[in-house]
């Protein structure tokens, strides 16, 4: 987008909660101008599964970004979202189940199988995670490849739902670490996969997106800038003046 000199440049941020998407607009000096917000119903049906049509995160996240940028002139927009939330997809990145919400929990089997193979103290130590749960996106991965075959062997791309959301606005496969920090198949202090989680699980490194720093530019939609965001609690914490001590 073309800046003209002096002109005042706005941002988008779009939260993606658990029961609404939010999008709003703010200038340079953080004071908003506008706020848009969508509810929704996750699918409760089947006992333990917690889950929504991935489609619908795109279609309505569309809608949102497109009527605030036709008001306001938008240099960038960036998603935070919530954690745990998987879209398994295939290489065209076209869902090939609804999305599995991150308080799903039929993957507590699975999670013990984690624990006895690994520990806690072994999880906690690589990613930081003191619990293993049926939550964590590698207790549910491996709940695919044991009991969805048919689903996992056609899965090449593991979005969580930021990523997802990036990837439909813009075209690229990435992702962050504050969001991955809690499937616990990422290595928070080398921050990059943990194979031997991977492998355990059945998933390839090629199933996941690249890793690239909170605040990256990865591309465009309709001219505005798309960036990385953060971990919705990571988010909040920021926006809430929270700081890591000896932080700027």
């Amino acid at each position: 987008m073309r800046r003209n000199p002096g002109a005042k440049m706005n941002f988008i941020g779009i939260d993606l909660g658990t029961t609404s998407i939010k999008a709003a607009v703010f200038d340079e000096t953080g004071r908003r101008l506008a706020l848009r917000s969508v509810e929704y119903t996750l699918d409760t049906g089947t006992p333990g599964f917690v889950e929504f049509p991935a489609g619908w995160y795109v279609d309505i996240r569309r809608e949102l970004i497109d009527s605030l940028a036709a008001e306001y002139p938008v240099a960038a927009l960036a998603v935070d979202s919530q954690g745990e939330t998987l879209v398994l997809a295939d290489g065209e990145g076209t869902p090939l189940c609804p999305a599995v919400n991150w308080t799903d929990i039929r993957a507590v089997t699975e999670a013990g199988m984690i624990e006895e193979k690994f520990g806690r103290r072994r999880v906690y130590e690589v990613t930081g995670q003191p619990e293993i749960t049926g939550g964590w996106p590698a207790s549910k991965l491996l709940w695919f490849g044991r009991n969805r075959p048919d689903i996992f062997s056609r899965t090449k791309k593991i979005f969580l739902l930021e990523d997802w959301i990036i990837y439909k606005l813009c075209g690229a496969f990435v992702s962050e670490p504050t969001l991955q920090s809690s499937t616990i198949y990422f290595d928070i202090r080398r921050r990059c996969w943990w194979d031997e989680m991977l492998d355990f699980i059945g998933v390839s490194r090629s199933m996941l997106p690249e890793i690239v720093p909170c605040g990256s530019i990865v591309g465009k939609y309709n001219g505005i800038l798309v960036v990385t965001g953060a971990l919705d609690q990571i988010a909040g914490s920021l926006g809430g003046r929270g700081r890591v001590a000896g932080e700027p």
